[in-house]
């Protein structure tokens, strides 16, 4: 009970901590904008006053305005996105807090693989809701979806392939993930394609993919 009470204090502490953040951001956004709104009729002001008044005043008084407009759309969007990111980082974490009350409604139970003629997935409740799928699924993309749901579907028979399955899961367990490396790569986006960074240097999908690499090897 006191680890749990230690999670739960934790993911409090994470969602405060963001929440606070998320204010900064967003008072900072709303500084953009109306500074970005300031700039722009300042702009068409000046070259309407002084466009009979010489190129000086327009490049001073327009032109540099409109440059600086165009510095705070840019910096504007990385707000936005820097925003977006601690709404999706507060709601993992909620999201965990509630699954330790056992509702784990905010998860994917995999109902598209149930099936009433599998061996043993559909008597064992292993896909749907309440399932043990949704109990331990925390994929974010199809492609690991779909991965999960075949190891559940196809389970190994060997005992050196399971024990190697079983050491290349501890060996994920240990690895020593930052809060916010976990949160990007739950919210990673094509514009953002930087790997993300363990704290031992090594990237985050390059570690799984490697292990996952090692162990579909070993059991071939």
């Amino acid at each position: 009970m006191e680890k749990q009470e230690n999670i739960i204090a934790t993911y409090q502490q994470i969602i405060q901590e963001t929440e606070q953040q998320l204010q900064k951001a967003r008072k900072r956004i709303r500084y953009i904008s109306l500074l970005r709104l300031i700039l722009f009729v300042e702009a068409v002001a000046s070259a309407i006053i002084f466009w009979s008044d010489g190129w000086l005043k327009l490049i001073v008084l327009t032109v540099l305005p409109i440059i600086a407009f165009i510095w705070l759309v840019q910096s504007h969007n990385r707000w936005f996105y820097w925003k977006d990111y601690l709404k999706k980082k507060i709601e993992i974490n909620q999201q965990e807090l509630r699954a330790l009350q056992y509702d784990f409604s905010d998860f994917d139970n995999g109902k598209e693989y149930i099936d009433p003629s599998h061996l043993y997935t559909f008597d064992l409740d292993i896909f749907g809701e309440h399932s043990l799928f949704q109990y331990i699924n925390r994929t974010s993309t199809p492609i690991g979806k779909q991965r999960l749901a075949n190891w559940f579907n196809a389970h190994l028979e060997e005992k050196e392939a399971i024990e190697q399955r079983q050491e290349a899961i501890r060996d994920l367990q240990n690895l020593s993930f930052d809060n916010n490396s976990a949160c990007s790569d739950y919210f990673i986006k094509a514009s953002h394609p930087t790997p993300l960074k363990l704290k031992n240097g090594s990237t985050v999908r390059a570690t799984i993919g490697n292990t996952l690499s090692s162990v579909s090897s070993r059991q071939q």
